[in-house]
């Protein structure tokens, strides 16, 4: 795997998506050399830290009130590139619950197989109590989700219609 490159790939087609921009052009890295790769890493991730303070400044300049349709853009390029991960981490942080867990109830059962329930729960407990009680399969995972952890505190309140 070409770690470095991957990583520049995806870092830029998440600001493309958030832009509107085509930064997604292919990104040509056949002549790194894999001794190198530390090093390689080292200078994508400062790339990326810097393309981040590029966003912040952006961000400060358009206002607050763009955030939304940022993290939206940036969730759908997620959910395309295969990361749902990343798309609900996205989805949740620009207050989009719906599509939150649109994203969160397909992925329920592979979370429980892959022993990810801290991942699961920490998802379902930031969705407000409305979105879990309109969907009996999410207050179903984050009733089990808070047996495992020996939590019932507070979970009739949200599934109570």
């Amino acid at each position: 795997m070409d770690f470095p490159g991957a990583l520049f790939r995806r870092g830029i087609g998440a600001v493309g998506a958030a832009f509107g921009s085509n930064l997604n052009q292919p990104f040509r890295t056949e002549q790194l050399d894999e001794r190198h790769t530390a090093t390689q890493t080292r200078v994508v991730t400062r790339a990326l830290s810097r393309i981040a303070d590029v966003l912040r400044t952006h961000l400060l300049e358009e206002g607050p009130a763009s955030l939304p349709a940022l993290h939206r853009r940036a969730s759908d390029w997620f959910e395309r590139d295969g990361d749902r991960s990343e798309a609900i981490r996205h989805a949740l942080a620009g207050g989009d619950f719906f599509r939150a867990a649109d994203l969160i109830e397909p992925a329920i059962a592979d979370l429980g197989r892959a022993r990810a329930e801290v991942t699961l729960r920490r998802w379902l407990e930031a969705l407000p109590d409305s979105v879990v009680r309109a969907r009996p399969e999410l207050a179903a995972a984050l009733a089990a989700s808070r047996v495992q952890s020996g939590g019932l505190a507070g979970v009739a309140g949200r599934m109570a219609a």
